[in-house]
C-alpha cells in the first residue's frame, strides 16, 4: 500500500510537470498559427508573454527561437546573426522533426535573403528537400517563392519560372488566398521575363482583384505586373500602373521598366532622373542593365567622361554578377554530389544490418 502511494505522488508530479512544459508548448503553438494566419500583431503580443525563465527544455527553446526569427522575417527586423535560428536547427537535426527543420532552413535564409548568396541557395535547398517529406504545402509554397525571386534575381528565368509553377501548385493545395495571390504575382513577372505576355496578362489580371488585401510591398509587385503587361500595347496604361507600384513600394525592376519606358518616348530625362535612385536599390545583374542604358544616354549627349565612368561601373556589376552565378552552379554540383556520398553511405550501411541478421538467423 505504501509502495501504490508513493507510485501514485510519482504519477502526479510527472503529470505536473508534463502540463508545465504543455503550457509553454500550447502557447508556442499558438504563436505558430497566428504567424500563420498573418496575424502578426497578436502573434507578437503572445510571443512577449512567454518570458525566457519560462522556457525550461531544449525543445520548447527551438520552438521559441524559430517562432521569434519568422515574426523577425515578416516584420523586416533585421537580424545581426544566426545564432538563435542555429539553435533550432541544430535540435531539430538531432530530433528528426523534418517539418520544423525544414521551417529553419527556410527562415534563415529568408531574414538573409537580400543577400543573394551561395549561403541562402543552400538552406533553400536544404528546406526544399526536407519538405518533400512532409505534406505541409503552405511551407511548400513559401520555399518555392523563394526560390523563384531567387534565380529571378539571378536573371535565370527557365529556373525562375520551373519554381513559380510549383509555388502555384502547392498554394493552390491550401486554403489561404495571400498565398494563391503571391504565387498569381510570382508567375506573372516569371512569364513577363520568359517572353509569354499573354499569360503574364492573364495572371497580373486574376491578382489585381486581391491587391487590397495585401499589404504595400506585395501591391507594388501587382501594379509593376500589370505596367510590364501593358509595356508594349498600352504605353499609357502602362505608365499609370508603374507609378502606382511605386508609391506602394519602391521596387528596382520598377525604376527599370519605367525608365525603358520613358527612354521608348524619347523622354530621356525623366528617364535619367531615375536611374539614380535606382541605382542605389539594384542588386548586380539589374544594376548592369540600368548602367548600360545609363552609358547608351550619355554617350547619345557626348557626355565622354561620364560614359567612361559608367562602363567601368557595368564591367565591374557585370563581373560580380557573373561569380555569382559561378559560385552558385558550383553549390548545386556540390549538393547533388554531397546527397549521392550519403545515399551510398546509406545503402552500404544497410546492407550490413541485413547481413548481421542474416547471420544472427544462421547461428540461432
Amino acid at each position: 500500500m505504501k509502495n501504490l502511494k508513493t507510485e501514485l505522488i510519482i504519477l502526479i508530479f510527472f503529470l505536473c510537470a508534463c502540463n508545465a512544459k504543455d503550457a509553454i508548448y500550447y502557447k508556442l503553438v499558438e504563436v505558430d498559427t497566428l504567424l500563420s494566419c498573418y496575424n502578426d500583431s497578436c502573434a507578437k503580443k503572445a510571443l512577449d508573454a512567454i518570458k525566457p525563465d519560462m522556457i525550461k527544455n531544449n525543445e520548447n527553446r527551438a520552438y521559441y527561437n524559430l517562432l521569434l526569427t519568422r515574426y523577425n522575417y515578416c516584420e523586416k527586423i533585421a537580424v545581426k546573426n544566426d545564432s538563435l535560428i542555429n539553435f533550432s536547427i541544430d535540435y531539430y537535426t538531432k530530433n528528426g522533426d523534418n517539418q520544423k527543420l525544414a521551417y529553419s532552413y527556410c527562415f534563415r535564409a529568408l531574414v538573409s535573403f537580400h543577400d543573394y548568396s551561395e549561403k541562402v541557395l543552400l538552406d533553400l535547398k536544404k528546406a526544399e528537400t526536407l519538405v518533400k517529406k512532409t505534406n505541409d504545402y503552405a511551407l511548400a509554397s513559401k520555399i518555392y517563392g523563394a526560390l523563384t525571386s531567387f534565380y529571378g534575381n539571378s536573371l535565370e528565368p527557365g529556373e525562375s519560372l520551373k519554381y513559380a509553377r510549383k509555388n502555384f501548385f502547392c498554394a493552390n493545395k491550401t486554403s489561404i488566398q495571400r498565398l494563391k495571390t503571391c504565387a498569381l504575382i510570382n508567375l506573372s513577372v516569371c512569364y513577363y521575363d520568359a517572353g509569354q505576355k499573354d499569360s503574364a496578362i492573364m495572371c497580373a489580371k486574376a491578382s489585381e482583384k486581391f491587391a487590397k488585401q495585401l499589404e504595400p510591398y506585395y501591391q507594388a509587385y501587382i501594379y509593376y505586373n500589370l505596367g510590364a503587361a501593358y509595356f508594349e500595347s498600352m504605353p499609357d496604361l502602362s505608365e499609370k500602373y508603374l507609378k502606382k507600384s511605386l508609391e506602394c513600394h519602391t521596387l528596382a525592376q520598377t525604376y527599370k521598366l519605367l525608365s525603358d519606358l520613358y527612354l521608348s518616348q524619347n523622354q530621356k530625362e525623366k528617364a535619367k532622373q531615375l536611374w539614380n535612385d535606382a541605382l542605389k536599390i539594384s542588386w548586380d545583374e539589374l544594376k548592369a542593365e540600368f548602367l548600360a542604358s545609363k552609358a547608351e544616354y550619355e554617350f547619345e549627349t557626348e557626355d565622354f567622361v561620364s560614359f567612361r565612368n559608367t562602363k567601368i561601373e557595368e564591367i565591374s556589376a557585370l563581373k560580380s554578377s557573373y561569380e555569382k552565378k559561378l559560385k552558385n552552379k558550383a553549390l548545386e554540383l556540390g549538393k547533388k554530389y554531397d546527397f549521392k556520398i550519403q545515399e551510398e553511405k546509406f545503402r552500404m550501411r544497410l546492407v550490413l544490418i541485413v547481413s548481421f541478421v542474416i547471420d544472427l538467423v544462421i547461428i540461432f
